[in-house]
């Protein structure tokens, strides 16, 4: 990971996992660059705090799942 890509990972991390958030932040430094950008959320999709789509069940086979929905009854 380059210094770049390293930025904009502590970003999404200050962003306490809040994408747009953090991408506002990113947007007001012009030396991350767009692909630095893709790498660093490559990489925060496996911190704890990310908040994209995971499993219920975690297991090898069902990794990249989307969370289940349950009623409200």
């Amino acid at each position: 990971m380059n210094r770049a890509e390293y930025g904009a990972l502590k970003e999404y991390i200050a962003a306490g996992g809040d994408i747009e958030k953090a991408r506002a932040a990113i947007a007001r430094n012009p030396f991350l660059t767009e692909a630095a950008q893709e790498r660093a959320l490559e990489v925060f999709r496996h911190h704890k705090s990310y908040r994209g789509k995971r499993c219920a069940i975690r297991s090898t086979s069902r990794r990249n799942c989307p969370p289940k929905r349950y009623a409200d009854s």
